[in-house]
């Protein structure tokens, strides 16, 4: 009996030692957790800090862009010169006296021959085959005529007149 009191002891013992052994454990993995929840508690404190803290400075930053609007930011495109403007007109103006010569086979009378003409243009005939047109506006005066190559006419190697 006294050996079966033994083993029981020894197995109750087992237990008991197990038992702490599970308990060990299981203290050692909550400390774990913890340490892992802990520091994901500190990483979600960091990003809501730093995405803070990037707001601010986008914000100021923003702030500073609009109040003051400094210099190197302004882009300033005052649109087509008024000689760049008359350019075009006449070389379009070109394009409908050049059209009615090939489908009518003649030069036209007058602009509106060719359709609405655009304002400050004028045109004149100079020879059978020949014609002048003269544009102005805003004191710019330019001249083209038809022994002028249109593409060198839209770089501006007619030279303008007035101011």
């Amino acid at each position: 009996m006294t050996d079966h009191r033994e083993s029981q002891g020894s197995s109750q013992a087992d237990r008991d030692q197990e038992s702490v052994s599970d308990l060990v454990h299981e203290i050692q993995s909550s400390a774990q957790e913890k340490a892992q929840g802990s520091e994901a508690r500190k990483g979600r404190k960091r990003t809501p800090n730093l995405l803070y803290g990037a707001l601010a400075i986008l914000l100021l930053a923003n702030a500073y862009l609009w109040l003051i609007q400094p210099g190197w930011l302004s882009f300033t495109d005052d649109g087509p010169s008024v000689e760049d403007t008359l350019r075009f007109q006449m070389y379009v103006q070109a394009q409908r006296i050049q059209a009615y010569e090939r489908t009518e086979g003649t030069l036209p009378d007058d602009l509106e021959d060719t359709g609405t003409p655009f304002e400050g243009l004028e045109y004149r005939v100079t020879g059978p085959a020949s014609w002048e047109l003269e544009g102005e506006a805003n004191g710019v005066q330019l001249t083209l005529t038809s022994a002028t190559p249109l593409e060198a006419f839209m770089q501006g190697e007619e030279p303008a007149e007035g101011p």
